[in-house]
């Protein structure tokens, strides 16, 4: 306990250095040693006691919105198209080859559309 109260001491202290420049007819430079207390830390609520605030959605995602989902082949961006159509909204997914790939055209939906877009040819976006 001992040992831990004199590290929480040490680490409560922050040695700050400042190097000051004097005139430069003098061409000398001072250095001054000071101490500064750093804030002790935040307090917290133990985990699973604090109250669960219920806070209202400001921008829902649902049938009355159209996303564009640039790099929806795969990955995050094929996840994306997927959970967005389970929400019911209207996806255009983007791809760079001539057809859209199988992974995209197996989604089942209606609300699914394609775009061939290339973000690094400046000819293809527009």
């Amino acid at each position: 306990a001992m040992a831990a109260s004199r590290a929480v001491r040490a680490a409560a202290l922050a040695v700050v250095l400042w190097c000051t420049v004097q005139p430069l007819q003098r061409q000398s430079i001072s250095v001054q040693w000071a101490f500064a207390v750093s804030k002790p830390a935040a307090l917290s609520a133990t985990p699973g006691t604090s109250p669960i605030e219920e806070q209202p959605v400001v921008t829902p995602i649902g049938p009355e919105s159209r996303v564009l989902v640039v790099g929806a082949t795969r990955g995050i961006g094929l996840e994306f198209v997927r959970q967005l159509l389970d929400r019911n909204c209207h996806v255009v997914a983007s791809h760079r080859e001539a057809e859209p790939p199988e992974a995209l055209r197996s989604l089942p939906s209606d609300s699914l559309s394609f775009l061939r877009m290339d973000i690094g040819d400046e000819s293809s976006v527009g």
